[in-house]
């Protein structure tokens, strides 16, 4: 899955210190990251360490929110919209 874009959020950020999961392609430990697009705005997720610039990036690793309710997808659409 595609990365979406992202924001730092300094209570959940960084490399993923556990063992697993890890990005298919490079067998690396996942970032932290928060979503900061349309209706996945603010849900974290972990995403391929690799940078997108330097070569082909793996996307979302694992979503650690689950999806947001369907009112607050419709709102949080709207309001990118804007």
């Amino acid at each position: 899955q595609e990365t979406p874009d992202s924001v730092v959020d300094p209570s959940f950020c960084g490399s993923f210190t556990k063992s697993e999961p890890t990005c298919m392609m490079h067998h690396q430990r996942p970032k932290k990251m928060v979503a900061f697009e349309g209706a996945l705005t603010g849900r974290r997720y972990l995403g391929c360490p690799v940078q997108q610039d330097a070569g082909v990036n793996c996307g979302v690793v694992e979503w650690v929110d689950g999806p947001w309710l369907e009112i607050l997808q419709r709102c949080l659409a709207r309001i990118w919209d804007m």
